[in-house]
């Protein structure tokens, strides 16, 4: 389980990416569509007469949600996963040295 989880954080490292990018890069313009999707489809109602048991504001800040989660946590994860010129610091190969007293 350790494993799992250490390989999952290494896939964030540049130079690092998953075995299959290319689905990743499918899921994240996906996922990307979708969120959009479900906001217009919700306004669209709403503007044809359906009287959904939601305010305005409730609605807004539903899709507001939903757009932040994708934004915040999604789009970053499948970009960095997928690439390998992107991503946290690669590990280094040298020991590290003090800032302080360069030892």
């Amino acid at each position: 389980m350790m494993g799992k989880l250490l390989a999952l954080f290494n896939v964030f490292r540049k130079g690092e990416a998953v075995a299959n990018p290319t689905a990743w890069k499918n899921g994240q313009v996906t996922g990307s569509i979708v969120a959009g999707l479900l906001g217009a489809l919700v306004a669209l109602a709403k503007v044809f007469g359906y009287d959904l048991p939601l305010s305005d504001d409730q609605l807004v800040t539903i899709g507001g949600a939903v757009v932040a989660v994708a934004g915040l946590f999604f789009n970053p994860a499948a970009t960095l996963g997928s690439s390998t010129t992107v991503g946290l610091p690669a590990r280094s190969t040298t020991p590290d040295r003090s800032p302080l007293t360069g030892e």
